[in-house]
């Protein structure tokens, strides 16, 4: 991406509370990265995988063959944006158990609009530019319950969240070279 060239991720989420942002360097390829991020098994992110099986207690089954991304896709999350250079996927939780609204045409207008307390809203990307692949988390709790609520959460998952989007980043570094 351009210097100073806004990514969508900051077209949908100008704003937030929360943030990380983790990045990689990947070897030369002529392959789409996205494609690579979008196609990316469990069998890839064992870290991964391993983490969000104790989370859920082992109630969720994640096959070695399955798609990391659809897995995230068949929660609160869904696709905004997606072009060679950048994925942004994007969430909403609504704590006072709200129907959510639809997002619309235009799927990053309409996430940046989402407004009301109760609700949090996460956004994550995935961007490479040149040789560097890199994702970022950003979240927005809307009112002071799901501010509180949400900062209680971010102090216990913050770490592994990490670790989590670590791995993802070398799991598409792992399939890339094994590509090439």
């Amino acid at each position: 991406m351009a210097e100073n060239t806004p990514t969508v991720l900051e077209q949908a989420m100008p704003d937030w509370k929360h943030r990380e942002v983790h990045q990689l360097r990947i070897p030369a390829t002529d392959a789409n990265v996205m494609d690579v991020v979008e196609q990316l098994t469990w069998n890839r992110v064992p870290v991964f995988r391993g983490i969000l099986r104790m989370v859920g207690l082992g109630t969720r089954r994640y096959p070695a063959d399955g798609r990391v991304l659809t897995a995230l896709l068949s929660g609160p999350y869904t696709v905004l944006y997606r072009s060679p250079a950048e994925l942004v996927i994007g969430g909403v939780v609504s704590l006072r158990q709200r129907e959510i609204p639809a997002l619309g045409d235009d799927a990053v207008s309409g996430f940046r609009s989402l407004r009301g307390p109760g609700l949090v809203k996460a956004a994550i990307n995935f961007s490479v530019d040149g040789q560097t692949l890199s994702t970022e988390t950003r979240v927005l709790p809307l009112g002071r319950r799901a501010r509180l609520q949400f900062q209680l959460y971010w102090l216990v998952i913050r770490a592994g969240s990490g670790i989590i989007r670590r791995s993802w980043l070398r799991g598409v570094r792992a399939e890339i070279k094994a590509g090439a």
